[in-house]
């Protein structure tokens, strides 16, 4: 499984990709901060949940 895991080097694009590429907006950056803190909320919330559930099946 060692060749399945993303890399961080993934998501960068070549040297040229990057010097003609149209510089993103504040608003286009806004947005995707706000999609990847929902979705990380939502993951932890999941754990959380999760975590209460174990514990009250221990009892």
């Amino acid at each position: 499984m060692f060749g399945l895991q993303k890399s961080r080097d993934d998501d960068v694009g070549t040297l040229k990709e990057l010097m003609i590429a149209v510089p993103m907006t504040m608003e286009i950056y806004a947005a995707i901060r706000r999609k990847k803190i929902e979705a990380r909320s939502m993951i932890e919330d999941a754990r959380e949940t999760a975590k209460q559930r174990r514990g009250t099946l221990d009892e």
